[in-house]
């Protein structure tokens, strides 16, 4: 079997898995009570049955089955129990108008989510050694264009999910005989996206040729291609790419999705809002909420709100400046609001106002647009739909990943977005919100100096294999 044919079929092996778990773990809290009579029996058979086929649509929502062999397992662990839990509570409000076995069972619904996520954490975590074990660490070489770019790229890929990749090799615009001998040499071959057509185009040929995965880091016309549809003209095959414009009943269902989804949001949050109308006050000067002006859809500028997390003035002496790691201008409370997203809540005010989305490309102020627009410039691409409280690149970026790696995020999300992608994106926020590395400041760049000195001791340590 392929490992393209594994890569659809493990998806459904998960979905099985899951589902008869599910049955199973509602079905064992049920042997441990009263003994049923026969026609129960049955019709609590068929309604159990139901009911786990109907939670793998929360376990899709939770991306619970994506290709996780090169992910770490934590934020999959995270995501199971989120979607778990987020189904017996859907299970206990809809059974609540229902005279079913499971009407006002809390004690049954307790019992069996703990048993589920027990057995489906085992079940998960088997599956995922497996994938691991299966996949190995991949040896790499890397292809780009300069030093900063190489250094950038062999911490990400020696960083990433426990060394699943071992960096052999890189390349500085190299071809030719030295191209297809390193290729040769390893598993993988990493091309920047600043590399030159004509030298990917070279890659990727002789990678088809010695059958070695490629890993591409994608340029803006690339997230097009992805959405291409295939069309004959005569007998020639095309790529057919539509603008990337949202009808207006898509227009429509999404104003509504985000003023019900804004308003729901603000019910079930109150309290913690009251909280911190009280708490930021009282642990710092000023007031809980401050305004600042951020670009919306089409360049427009308005006023995002947002609980205040750093001390009042804070860029006075400093002026516009991200925040950092440890940052001085950070109220004491404002590293747990800004850990846990809290600050963010005050923005579903800038939703029901028309001004925001509940998903969509985070909002930027100008004075940074500008010089992001330096450094990327496709970067205004994102202005093209409205600005959100969260997004893809929020949900798999940190808030220290770089402009360029966001504005891929965004742009994939700009070519795809759909009201169950926003659902997606949405539940699994929730999710990030636990995990504290991905609200770490923005960290130093090192200096030229830097990269040079462990670009040298890189190659020493390669040059000794």
């Amino acid at each position: 079997m392929t490992k393209k044919n594994e890569g659809r079929l493990f998806p459904l092996f998960l979905a099985v898995g899951d589902a008869s778990i599910v049955y199973a773990g509602f079905w064992l809290m049920l042997s441990i009570g009263e003994p049923m009579e026969a026609i129960q029996v049955d019709v609590a058979n068929q309604l159990i049955l139901m009911v786990s086929a109907g939670s793998i649509l929360f376990f899709y929502l939770f991306d619970c089955y994506s290709d996780y062999r090169r992910k770490q397992f934590q934020p999959l662990f995270y995501s199971l129990i989120f979607a778990i839990s987020a189904f017996t509570f859907f299970l206990f409000i809809t059974t609540l108008w229902s005279e079913t076995l499971f009407t006002n069972n809390v004690l049954l619904f307790t019992k069996a989510c703990v048993t589920q996520v027990f057995l489906l954490s085992a079940f998960r975590y088997g599956a995922y050694f497996v994938a691991q074990q299966s996949l190995g660490k991949t040896r790499i070489v890397i292809i780009t264009k300069n030093n900063e770019s190489l250094m950038q790229l062999k911490k990400k890929f020696s960083n990433h999910s426990s060394g699943k990749f071992v960096v052999t090799d890189f390349l500085i615009n190299e071809s030719g005989d030295q191209l297809k001998k390193h290729i040769l040499k390893n598993e993988a071959v990493v091309v920047d996206s600043s590399i030159k057509n004509e030298l990917r185009n070279n890659v990727i040929q002789l990678c088809s040729e010695h059958n070695r995965e490629i890993l591409i880091v994608p340029e803006l016309y690339d997230f097009y291609i992805q959405t291409a549809h295939i069309q004959q003209i005569d007998d020639m095959m095309v790529f057919s790419i539509a603008p990337a414009k949202q009808s207006n009943l898509q227009k429509g269902a999404k104003r509504v999705f985000d003023v019900v989804g804004a308003l729901l949001l603000l019910l079930v949050s109150s309290p913690i809002i009251l909280a911190l109308c009280i708490l930021i006050p009282l642990t710092s000067k000023g007031p809980a909420f401050y305004r600042q002006e951020r670009i919306g859809l089409n360049g427009k500028p308005y006023a995002m709100y947002k609980f205040r997390s750093m001390k009042l003035h804070a860029e006075k002496e400093t002026g516009p400046v991200l925040a950092g790691d440890n940052d001085p201008r950070i109220s004491k409370i404002g590293h747990f609001i800004r850990a846990t997203r809290l600050d963010e809540l005050a923005q579903l005010v800038n939703v029901i106002r028309g001004e925001m989305s509940i998903v969509g490309p985070r909002p930027e102020r100008d004075y940074f647009i500008q010089q992001f627009i330096k450094q990327v410039p496709d970067y205004n691409v994102r202005l093209s739909v409205k600005p959100g409280i969260t997004g893809l690149a929020q949900v798999f970026g940190k808030y220290a990943t770089s402009v360029e790696d966001k504005l891929r995020y965004d742009l994939m999300y700009i070519r795809d977005s759909s009201l169950m992608l926003d659902l997606k994106i949405l539940l699994q926020t929730i999710r990030v919100v636990l995990q504290k590395n991905q609200a770490q400041g923005v960290v130093a760049h090192h200096k030229p100096s830097q990269n040079v000195q462990q670009l040298n001791a890189l190659k020493f340590k390669m040059g000794n294999k």
